[in-house]
């Protein structure tokens, strides 16, 4: 990454000399030493880019390479002697970036940033999954989510040598922001990281909404989706009116325009690119009805020529059976297409 530079230029890049430049630049202060004005402008500056989620390398700081300057510190130079209170900022940051950055997963993995977000890669063993480094994308990601109740599926995920990623896009809804952040993480895990183009998208609960709105409009993205008990319908769950923030518009608004962004709407471009997708969803659900969303999803799918496989748990809800984190069918279903779409890329010219 890029260091981040507090001091004489990282206010504004112009030269002092530019008077009128500087007299407009308030958080500008001649030297660490001015502490009344060096403090708060760091404190903020630090504050800013821990909210946003900046992953810092290392600290950077002014210093001279004259030789005539080398016998004295210079103004921007910090050393806990001389800037006690600077360096307790810098201190207060790294432990504020830290807990932002950490994150307890089923599996040993990688936290990391992307878009501003906290995201996470647990690698598949090497040399077991074969092909173009296979990955399994789980939505959704949040504080607590992925759960130790996935890490059964994601051993065997695992085990394959299949990876296991996600973002954390908030309770997005599958609205346009959320489906913009999938891109960034899309365009991070395949082009930065060297993953297979085509992931299975993985969904559990509203996980299925955020990765079903991102894959109708990228169906030559993904190799398959599957969900435990997933949300297909925004009508459904969490309701137009609820979602309607998420989307930036009055719940009127979304209501006019659901075709457009619901997914169980927007099914063809996914069954003419013949992606399979796979459910296991229970009969009794009250939360997300298995009629509202996996039912019609594929009932629609099949309707356009797609193919789906439906488990249906008779008796089960929105809970934490075991049957739904310990699915073999999902399971199998997971690596075999995740295999087959890597392989497909490795032999691609």
């Amino acid at each position: 990454g890029k260091p981040l530079m507090i001091g004489e230029l990282g206010v504004l890049p112009a030269a002092k000399s530019e008077q009128e430049i500087w007299a407009e630049t308030p958080d500008y202060f001649e030297s660490y030493a001015d502490m009344a004005a060096a403090k708060p402008w760091v404190e903020k500056t630090l504050g800013d880019v821990i909210d946003a989620g900046v992953q810092l390398s290392y600290w950077w700081c002014y210093q001279s390479d004259r030789p005539m300057d080398q016998n004295k510190l210079q103004r921007f130079d910090l050393t806990r002697e001389r800037n006690p209170e600077l360096v307790a900022c810098i201190a207060e940051a790294n432990r504020r970036l830290k807990a932002k950055l950490s994150k307890d997963l089923p599996l040993p993995g990688e936290v990391v940033v992307v878009a501003g977000r906290t995201a996470f890669v647990i690698p598949g063993h090497t040399g077991a999954g074969g092909g173009n480094k296979p990955w399994v994308w789980y939505a959704p990601t949040l504080p607590r989510l992925p759960g130790h109740e996935e890490r059964w599926m994601f051993e065997r995920f695992r085990d394959a040598g299949i990876a296991i990623a996600g973002i954390d896009v908030g309770e997005s809804f599958g609205s346009p922001a959320g489906r913009a952040l999938y891109a960034a993480f899309y365009a991070e895990m395949t082009e930065v990281r060297g993953y297979a183009p085509k992931p299975v998208l993985l969904g559990r609960s509203r996980g299925g909404l955020m990765t079903l709105a991102w894959a109708v409009e990228n169906p030559d993205k993904v190799a398959a989706f599957a969900g435990v008990y997933p949300v297909c319908n925004v009508a459904s769950y969490p309701g137009v009116a609820k979602a309607a923030p998420a989307y930036g518009m009055a719940p009127e608004q979304l209501q006019a325009r659901l075709a457009d962004h619901n997914p169980v709407d927007r099914l063809a471009a996914l069954a003419k690119a013949r992606v399979p997708l796979f459910a296991i969803h229970g009969d009794s659900d009250k939360v997300v009805p298995l009629e509202a969303n996996s039912g019609l999803m594929k009932e629609r799918y099949a309707a356009l020529g797609g193919t789906m496989q439906l488990v249906v748990p008779p008796g089960q809800g929105h809970n934490m059976w075991q049957g739904f984190f310990q699915c073999r069918e999902l399971v199998d279903f997971v690596i075999t297409q995740a295999r087959r779409s890597s392989s497909k890329a490795g032999r691609s010219p």
